[in-house]
């Protein structure tokens, strides 16, 4: 249950669902408790909004590495808060079928050898990194939009075949 809403375990795509961040730590606005319990915020900022109780502080121990972080680390209730952003706003991440896993892997690296075989060695890179990018860029575009695709399987495989036909 999310606010009192019931989410039917059809929404979660079957497995589980990709949390939307909304950006890195720090988005999702934080009061520490003593500022709650002092009354150091502006009044109405909390009217309205879903409220995550939770340790926010780094030194608490309660942080997490995420796909939206980079070095820096996000507190648990920045998570939860992140979840439930996502649960209320539908799950707008949704991965593309599993059978598209391997036919991306297998279709990345046919590539390497159909290009080698029509172009010369030079060219033949020059179009590979092309194509990676072409991916990377189209895969980007996809999650932008909602749906995620692999990426780094596809790449290695395209990589992999590329190093075996040169």
């Amino acid at each position: 249950d999310v606010l009192g809403k019931r989410i039917p375990p059809s929404a979660l795509g079957g497995k589980t669902a990709w949390i939307d961040y909304r950006g890195g730590p720090g988005t999702i606005l934080t009061a520490s408790y003593s500022d709650v319990r002092n009354n150091n915020f502006r009044t109405g900022t909390f009217k309205g909004r879903t409220v995550v109780i939770g340790p926010a502080a780094p030194t608490l121990g309660d942080v997490h590495p995420t796909s939206v972080t980079g070095q820096d680390l996000m507190s648990g209730a920045e998570i939860q808060a992140n979840a439930i952003w996502t649960a209320l706003h539908g799950f707008p991440l949704q991965p593309v079928a599993t059978w598209w896993t391997p036919l991306l892997i297998v279709l990345m690296a046919m590539a390497a050898p159909a290009v080698f075989l029509g172009l010369k060695p030079r060219e033949a890179v020059l179009v590979l990194v092309l194509l990676a990018l072409v991916y990377t860029v189209g895969a980007q575009l996809l999650f932008n939009r909602g749906t995620i695709i692999p990426v780094v399987y596809p790449l290695i495989a395209l990589g992999l075949t590329a190093v075996l036909s040169t």
